[in-house]
């Protein structure tokens, strides 16, 4: 799969052509949750925007498709008792309807 593959290098391209953007994104997104939420991403990828929210709510999980990416953010995330990484397919979410308080999907075109 692609996204294996460019895993790797995905954070150095997302720092290199938008790190500010980046910054700021998080900062937005993370500000938007609360301590008491139950958080799902969708797409996490490396867990940028995962690693931002964390230590803003009660609970995060955080999905992707590519097992790279996967590796990545379970990386990225491991400093975090409340966040868990797991393999999903966004077009097929297998949670219970109202299971969280908020729900996260980032998409970039770098």
């Amino acid at each position: 799969m692609f996204w294996d593959r460019a895993a790797i290098f995905y954070d150095l391209f997302g720092y290199i052509y938008n790190g500010k953007v980046n910054e700021r994104l998080c900062a937005a997104v993370s500000e938007l949750i609360g301590g008491g939420d139950s958080v799902l991403e969708c797409a996490c990828g490396t867990g940028m925007i995962s690693a931002a929210v964390a230590p803003k709510c009660r609970e995060l999980t955080a999905t992707d498709y590519s097992e790279g990416m996967l590796k990545l953010a379970k990386r990225r995330l491991r400093r975090f008792d409340n966040a868990k990484v797991c393999f999903a397919d966004i077009t097929k979410l297998d949670f219970d309807d109202e299971s969280f308080d908020a729900v996260i999907v980032n998409s970039r075109a770098d």
